[in-house]
């Protein structure tokens, strides 16, 4: 299984791949649905990117969440 940042990568290239089919397409139609495919790829991409950056964060300290209060 690849990480979340390759996951984002790949998603961000089908994103402009259906922009590029988007704008090559001479139908409306199907222009439409492109931009949809693109923009559902973007979402997924900016959910991993997500992903990734909670990952590397509970690395970093150990924990998902950012800590606000001192030791109780």
């Amino acid at each position: 299984m690849h990480d979340p940042l390759t996951r984002a990568a790949r998603y961000w290239e089908r994103a402009v791949e259906c922009l590029r089919l988007a704008d090559a397409s001479s139908r409306d139609d199907l222009k439409a649905e492109y931009r949809r495919l693109a923009e559902h790829y973007a979402t997924l991409a900016e959910g991993e990117q997500k992903i990734a950056a909670y990952l590397k964060r509970i690395a970093t300290n150990g924990r998902g969440t950012k800590r606000t209060r001192g030791p109780r």
